[in-house]
């Protein structure tokens, strides 16, 4: 059973010394709601400002020979041959479970076709890093965390998005995100 994390508590020490308390609370549904409408505005906008889609951006890609059939092909038996050798390491041969030692060779197997994996497809993700889409999630988050932060008073840090968005490279802000994401992933 997995337990969600409600609210993470965090002390943000300032470029001064001085420490602030805060904390970051789970999103209830309702601003949930508010924030995918956030996102679906900020999508919206920046098809208006010509930002690629995925799908625009993996035709580019494709046009240009960034990516083609043969990477899309090695990825996937990349990605095959990891959940293989996961399954592998959690339930071995299906009637015992690997030894230690072999549960750790798979592991380091796991970890070897990951970075083969991660090293294949960072030029594609760093790409969709820009898409209209990556860009509408990131504002969906910024929302999130600019409605979900609080001083230990229980007065919120961010009296909007706009105000966030102004102190977003802070270290309270940093710190905000950081336990927001851990709370939601």
């Amino acid at each position: 059973m997995v337990k969600l994390i409600n609210k993470v508590d965090r002390t943000v020490t300032l470029d001064d010394k001085t420490e602030i308390k805060i904390y970051v609370q789970r999103p209830n549904n309702n601003l949930v709601k508010l924030a995918d409408r956030h996102k679906s505005k900020a999508w919206n906008q920046a098809v208006q400002d010509d930002v690629l889609t995925k799908k625009e951006l993996a035709v580019l890609m494709t046009n240009r020979g960034v990516w083609d059939e043969k990477k899309d092909k090695q990825e996937d038996e990349i990605t095959r041959r990891i959940v293989k050798l996961e399954q592998e390491l959690y339930t071995g041969d299906g009637k015992s479970k690997p030894k230690v030692s072999e549960g750790r060779d798979i592991a380091i197997d796991i970890r070897r076709a990951r970075m083969e994996l991660r090293d294949l497809i960072a030029e594609r993700i760093s790409l969709e890093d820009n898409t209209a889409e990556s860009l509408a999630d990131n504002a969906r988050f910024d929302f999130l965390v600019a409605h979900c932060t609080y001083y230990e008073n229980g007065s919120r840090v961010y009296k909007s998005f706009e105000e966030y968005n102004q102190q977003s490279a802070d270290e309270i802000a940093f710190s905000a995100a950081s336990a927001l994401g851990e709370i939601l992933y």
